[in-house]
């Protein structure tokens, strides 16, 4: 009893120690972090949540149609940077890190103490991968909700007469409002186990009955939500947006080239060596999830967590007991003890760095003392100018413009033979570049002239005739 005990104190003191670490990691905000301040600021001062673009010029005069499938995130941001100012995005981060390990413990914890030694390779695993998305964003919330959800799912198959599984469509509904593109994982995950289920010969009348109640309840409560009934289709239109997968690095599919990637690989292959060699006592339900997540997850590098938080639902079922004794207190202790002091003697230098600017002061002044008309900007700057209330060209919100202008303008950055013709169409004032950018090169070399020139960001204009 004493064992065990400890092994759950040790537990969370592990988990918490490795999410701190890693929140302490964050040297970058990233650049949607800031718009999602500012449409949560706009909702919490008019109480409307808007349903066409407010933040960029072109967005505007063309009255082109937002989907703000993150709103509700939008106003937790918002107040998040109200209450904490510059710790914002340390205590967001920690927070949703902290909640995803600890639920994860919870939910897990017979299963942990199977076998100690997986689960600490399994722990470390989880960090990497994890950590290959540590941003102040929506998706943070979507791992907790996901969790929850194949929480309640798992119980449904193991326990069909349970009735925690009504709480599932109250979970959609929050996933709808909270991060709307990924909601769809909601009734996903629940179809998956029903596949399952039949395949498992565990179906019966009265559980089919089931779940297709909650299945449809799902659905429903998606729909309550100031999108109403486009919310259902979003998620697949992004999926199905090849100008999205080809112009957004995060949406592109998953390839070895670092860390994060590499460990990604190695632990499917592990999964799969698992399921071969217990591949009697591997259910449908389990290959299925496997399989479904395993694409995601190498599908795109936005979805290289799923697989993780999705197999520690199920592999824990093929994975060997063994003492919990053999486990060494002492040197663990001291590997905590290290990576305290470290995360305590990097916290300064972490918190100047997350609240560092991304375009210099001196620039955004003069951009609001001279509102520009019609700007181009760099896409990865439009989330900060955004937030410093200054009109943009396109920004982070790639799903509103992927059928107008996203493809050229980002093209344009690299300059082809369509660059005048595509300048010449919006007729740009001013240009908010990397100085390094073949584009800002090109325009030097075509009659205009940089105002500022700072930490490799330069802002430009046509030249005037004296």
């Amino acid at each position: 009893m004493k064992t065990k005990t400890n092994w759950k104190i040790l537990g969370i003191i592990l988990f918490i120690i490795a999410c701190f670490k890693i929140s302490l990691n964050i040297l970058d905000t990233g650049c949607d972090y800031y718009w999602h301040i500012k449409l949560g600021e706009y909702i919490v001062n008019t109480k409307t949540v808007p349903t066409v673009d407010i933040f960029s010029w072109y967005g505007i005069s063309n009255n082109l149609p937002w989907i703000s499938h993150e709103w509700l995130s939008g106003v937790l941001l918002y107040l998040n940077s109200i209450i904490f100012k510059k710790y914002a995005v340390i205590i967001f981060c920690s927070s949703m890190y902290l909640i995803i390990a600890l639920l994860l413990f919870y939910l897990n914890k017979k299963e942990y103490q199977k076998n100690i030694k997986f689960t600490l390779i399994h722990i470390l695993i989880g960090i990497i991968l994890l950590s290959a998305l540590i941003t102040p964003r929506p998706h943070l919330i979507s791992y907790v909700l996901l969790i929850i959800t194949l929480y309640l799912t798992k119980d449904l198959y193991n326990n069909p007469s349970t009735k925690k599984i009504y709480f599932l469509p109250v979970i959609s509904f929050i996933w709808s409002n909270i991060h709307g593109g990924s909601s769809n994982l909601s009734y996903i995950v629940l179809g998956i186990t029903f596949i399952g289920s039949i395949l498992d010969k565990k179906m019966n009348k009265q559980l089919l009955k089931k779940y297709l109640l909650i299945f449809i309840s799902t659905i429903l409560l998606i729909t309550i939500n100031p999108h109403g009934l486009k919310m259902l289709l979003y998620p697949y239109s992004n999926l199905l947006d090849t100008t999205m997968k080809e112009g957004i690095t995060e949406w592109q599919r998953t390839k070895i080239d670092n860390l994060n990637t590499f460990v990604l690989f190695i632990y499917i292959l592990g999964i799969i060596m698992i399921f071969i060699k217990k591949r009697k006592e591997l259910t449908k339900k389990d290959l299925l999830m496997f399989l479904a997540f395993s694409y995601l997850s190498i599908s795109s590098i936005r979805f290289i967590p799923f697989i993780y938080l999705v197999s520690t639902f199920f592999i824990f079922d093929y994975i060997e007991k063994s003492e919990i004794a053999i486990i060494n207190y002492k040197l663990i202790s001291i590997a905590s003890i290290i990576c305290i002091i470290l995360s305590l003697f990097s916290l300064p230098i972490v918190i100047k760095n997350t609240n560092n600017e991304i375009i210099n002061d001196k620039i955004i002044v003069y951009l609001k003392e001279n509102p520009p008309k019609r700007l181009y900007n760099y896409y990865d700057y439009g989330g900060y100018l955004i937030y410093n209330d200054i009109k943009v060209f396109y920004d982070g919100r790639a799903d509103i413009y992927t059928n107008n202008i996203f493809k050229n303008a980002n093209n344009l950055m690299s300059v082809s033979e369509n660059t005048e013709d595509f300048i010449k169409k919006h007729n740009f004032d001013y240009y908010l570049l990397p100085k390094e950018a073949p584009l800002t090169t090109y325009l030097l070399k075509h009659n205009h002239e940089p105002i500022y020139d700072i930490n490799n960001v330069i802002l430009l204009r046509k030249k005037t005739l004296s």
